[in-house]
C-alpha cells in the first residue's frame, strides 16, 4: 500500500543516488531527528518501497503507542485510572492522528514532548529539559512547551536546570552538523522556498522577528489573564 510515505522514500533515494549528505549538501526542512530517524529503514529496505512503507508505519505506530501511554501516565497523576485510560484512547483513535501517523513525522516530536509533560508533573526538571530538547530536534513546535515548563517549576534552580538541559541537548545533537555548516538551521524551515540572496535573507529575518513579537505579545496577554484577580492592579474609585 503506497501512500504519502513515497515522498520520504523518494527523498532518501535522491540523496543515496547523488551521494548527497543531509544538512550539508541538501536542506531537508526538518531538524535532524525528524528527518534522519527514517533513513535506517530506507537502507534496510534495499530498494523495496513496500518494505520501506511497512517499516515506516511500524515505527510510527510504535511511537504512537508510546505517546498514548505517556499521555495516560500524565493524566493518571490528576485523574482516576479509568478516566485517564479513556481520554488517552480517545486521543489515539482520532481520525487525524491515525491518518497523519501513516505518513507524517509529527509523532517523532510528540513522544518526547509527551514525556516532557510527564516529567513536569513529576517535578523532574533535568529530564524535562532533555526531553523537550529531543522534541524540538524532531520538529520545532514542541519548543513552546518550555514556557509552561518554566511556569510549572517555581524554584529558580529548577528553571535553570530545564533551560540548561534543553539547551545542551539541542547543541550536542546538532554539533556535528553545525561544525560542518554553521548555517545548518538558518534556512532549514521553508527550505524549498528560500532564495539565497542577501535581500531575501534580510526579509526572512524581519518576518521571523515580527512573528516572534506577535507571539510574545499574545503570550503576555494569556499570562496576564491567568493571574488571580487580587494580583492585578486595582483601579482607583
Amino acid at each position: 500500500p503506497i501512500g504519502l510515505e513515497n515522498e520520504w522514500y523518494s527523498f532518501y533515494a535522491y540523496l543515496d543516488r547523488h551521494g548527497a549528505l543531509p544538512y550539508i549538501d541538501v536542506r531537508e526542512g526538518y531538524p535532524p531527528l525528524g528527518f534522519l530517524i527514517y533513513m535506517p529503514i530506507y537502507y534496510l529496505s534495499h530498494g523495496d518501497q513496500t518494505l520501506f512503507f511497512y517499516g515506516f508505519r511500524i515505527l510510527n505506530g510504535a511511537l504512537l503507542i508510546a505517546t498514548t501511554f505517556s499521555l495516560y501516565l500524565t493524566l493518571k497523576s490528576t485523574l482516576c485510572d479509568k478516566k485517564s485510560l479513556k481520554l488517552a484512547m480517545y486521543y489515539s483513535s482520532m481520525p487525524s492522528v491515525i491518518i497523519a501517523n501513516a505518513y507524517s513525522n509529527d509523532v517523532v516530536a510528540l513522544l518526547p514532548a509527551a514525556l516532557g509533560i510527564l516529567m513536569i508533573t513529576r517535578k523532574k526538571p533535568l529530564s524535562c529539559g532533555v526531553l523537550l530538547g529531543l522534541a524540538a530536534l524532531g520538529k520545532g513546535f514542541p519548543a513552546l512547551l518550555l514556557i509552561p515548563a518554566l511556569i510549572a517549576f517555581k524554584k529558580p534552580t529548577a528553571r535553570f536546570k530545564v533551560l540548561c538541559s534543553m539547551f545542551f541537548t539541542l547543541v550536542f545533537a546538532s554539533l556535528p552538523f553545525l561544525l560542518v555548516n554553521p548555517f545548518t538551521y538558518n534556512i532549514h524551515l521553508h527550505a524549498s522556498r528560500f532564495q539565497r540572496t542577501l535581500g531575501n535573507h534580510m526579509g526572512f529575518h524581519r518576518r521571523v522577528l515580527q512573528s516572534w513579537r506577535s507571539t510574545a505579545s499574545l503570550l503576555r496577554q494569556v499570562l496576564l489573564s491567568l493571574q488571580p484577580p487580587e494580583s492585578l492592579p486595582r483601579k482607583s474609585l
